[in-house]
């Protein structure tokens, strides 16, 4: 782990980024003035500037926009101590090395599984009763029917409180004997190594676990190896340049344990890994642990690593980190809605066809994770606070985003006779990217009301106006055949 704070980041717009008098240096061209303040020394750049930097997320305005360390302060490791029965020492096949090198991680994960506000999803994936989705398959003759082999389920949240609570923490007393958590390597990992699977085995208890598991099967979650890489150095504590980037890895690292929870926990109620997902409410995907993320956080959480950000963490650690931010996206997004047939109002799965539909641009939207988000939950009093405000306290805060169009007009005639998958193809080109800036204060401000007779006429004239037009204007959506499968 190098102990320079801020890497050399890729030349661009912003100018290449350097590590002096800690802070980020222009290395070319001249700042643009601005009334904004300048954060902890960092240069400001006009509109222009931030837009033409939009083809990926660079270190300058990652910085500039709070995502990677805190204005005039340093990041503290926090005062998290309680670690959940889940997450005891007992349950992890590892060295006590490795274990010490996660705890900050195991103490954030443990504190969404005591708090009651985090604690809903869960409830309602143990308890909920599993509704049947019909499972529609597409024919070789472009029509559909149901599947028989593969039955789909799905639940819905239920009320929660006190009492519910209680169940919920004897069903984990129960579940600490179903399953095992271990580190393993690159080779047992399919697609992203940085990241976790989930399986489960057969499993002869020396007694029954409880009344709500069969005692036939358990979960094995295998994480990342690369974690202990990057979090060891710092088990016992870091420098205070350095605490941020670690403070992330212990979110990602937190997120992930409990991403796998959600897959673990059905493996064990079902006795079987094999059996589909179920659907939660009406989303268009059967993912658990997407869904717990974007009911419980407010979207998939990613790490950015974009462009020449990629090349930096690969170079830098031989692996991916989470040095130079996250991100998070709505899920299921847009993008799947619009290329994914439908029956009904049931998709159709991931190993099923999809068709994109070129008549309209398609957009996609991250957010940056705010580092005072990532800070906050680190301390026992932030975690009062949610207990005391609710579940949207705990919910990542759409800020500053980037908006993208998923084709451009060099990829739309490919992607007009292809037929593929739209997120195959990349969003670079002129006008694809968009800034995204939030201002949460003036959502709330309320529209004034017109102040006299004359201006309440006017607006009702411009209303009519509007709905005549709404209702002459053509439709220009593509028109799909009957045997597509669109809505």
């Amino acid at each position: 782990m190098s102990s320079s704070r801020y890497p050399a980041g890729p030349s661009g717009a912003l100018g290449n980024v350097g590590p002096e008098a800690g802070r980020f240096v222009r290395t070319h061209g001249t700042p643009a003035p601005s009334n904004r303040p300048s954060p902890r020394g960092a240069p400001t750049y006009t509109e222009q500037e931030i837009k033409r930097a939009l083809g990926g997320w660079t270190p300058p305005l990652l910085r500039y926009y709070g995502a990677l360390d805190l204005p005039g302060r340093d990041c503290q490791f926090g005062d998290l101590k309680d670690i959940h029965v889940l997450l005891q020492r007992g349950n992890f096949r590892c060295t006590d090395f490795e274990y010490a090198a996660v705890r900050r991680a195991l103490c954030l994960a443990s504190a969404f599984l005591f708090e009651p506000v985090a604690s809903a999803f869960w409830y309602s994936l143990v308890f909920a009763p599993r509704r049947p989705v019909p499972h529609i398959v597409k024919t070789p003759r472009g029509g559909a029917r149901e599947a028989n082999d593969d039955p789909w389920f799905s639940f819905s949240a239920l009320p929660f409180g006190p009492n519910e609570m209680v169940q919920l923490n004897m069903f984990w007393a129960q579940m600490q004997d179903a399953i095992i958590f271990e580190f393993i390597d690159d080779g047992m990992l399919p697609g992203d190594p940085f990241s976790a699977i989930t399986h489960s085995e057969r499993w002869v208890p020396k007694q029954r676990p409880g009344p709500l598991l069969d005692g036939g099967h358990r979960a094995r979650m295998g994480i990342s190896r690369r974690f202990i890489h990057l979090l060891g150095p710092f088990h016992a504590g870091a420098p205070p340049h350095q605490r941020c980037y670690v403070l992330r890895e212990d979110y990602i690292l937190a997120v992930t344990i409990l991403h796998e929870l959600c897959h673990a926990v059905d493996m064990v109620l079902e006795g079987s890994a094999e059996i589909s997902e179920p659907f939660f409410e009406d989303m268009r995907e059967a993912e658990l642990g997407f869904a717990w993320e974007q009911t419980v956080l407010n979207g998939r959480i990613e790490v950015v690593d974009e462009e020449g950000i990629a090349s930096q963490n690969i170079a830098r650690h031989g692996i991916r980190s989470a040095e130079m931010g996250l991100y998070f996206t709505t899920w299921p997004g847009t993008v799947p809605y619009q290329d994914r047939p439908f029956i009904g109002k049931y998709p159709l799965k991931d190993d099923d066809p999809l068709f994109l539909r070129v008549g309209r641009r398609q957009w996609k939207t991250s957010y940056l994770v705010m580092m005072e988000y990532i800070q906050d939950l680190a301390f026992r009093h932030e975690w009062r606070n949610i207990a005391r405000d609710g579940p949207n306290r705990l919910k990542m805060k759409k800020l500053i985003g980037r908006r993208w169009g998923v084709f451009d007009a060099g990829t739309r005639a490919a992607a007009q006779s292809s037929g593929g998958d739209s997120l195959s193809w990349g969003s670079s080109g002129a006008g694809s990217h968009r800034l995204v800036i939030r201002d949460e204060r003036q959502r709330r401000t309320r529209r004034r009301k017109p102040s006299s007779e004359g201006e309440r006429e006017g607006t009702r004239r411009r209303r009519r106006a509007s709905s005549e037009g709404e209702r002459e204007r053509p439709d220009k959506r593509m028109k799909i055949g009957s045997g597509s499968g669109f809505a």
